[in-house]
Formats: C-alpha cells, structure tokens, sequence
C-alpha cells in the first residue's frame, strides 16, 4: 500500500513539472548581411529568463510558461 502511494506522489510531482515546459531554439543572423550573431542576448519579454546565442548564432532556451510569449534581443557591440 505504501508502495502505491509513494509511486502515486513521485507520478504526480514529476509530471506538474514538465507540465508548463517550453522549449524555443532559434537563429539570430544580422538583417542587413544575413550573417549569424554570436552574444546575443535573448529574453523573454516581462519576465527574468534569457539566454545568449553561441559562436553560430543559435540558442536554445527552456520557458516555464504557455506561449504565446514575445521574446526580445539585445545585441551590443555590434
């Protein structure tokens, strides 16, 4: 019986944390040249989570809401 239960928990706490998991993975290239971005910086609007881009320009970022969402970008030294 207690097997049940702690199976029963452990289900129900692993499952609400990949509930509201949102992964987005994307490229920033340059408008003009087309080419990649490397150190961009990419946020989600309103909210305390972001990433920056890699060497080519690609970044992956893992969200705990539903979209729709907006993200932003922020380059610097460009």
């Amino acid at each position: 019986m207690i097997k049940k239960i702690l199976l029963l928990a452990f289900l129900v706490c692993g499952s609400a944390a990949m509930l509201a998991q949102t992964t987005i993975t994307g490229t920033v290239k340059d408008a003009k040249t087309g080419e990649a971005l490397p150190g961009a910086n990419i946020k989600v609007e309103r909210k305390a989570v972001g990433t920056n881009t890699d060497f080519d320009g690609n970044f992956s970022l893992n969200v705990a809401d539903t979209p729709p969402f907006s993200l932003a970008d922020f380059c610097f030294g460009v």
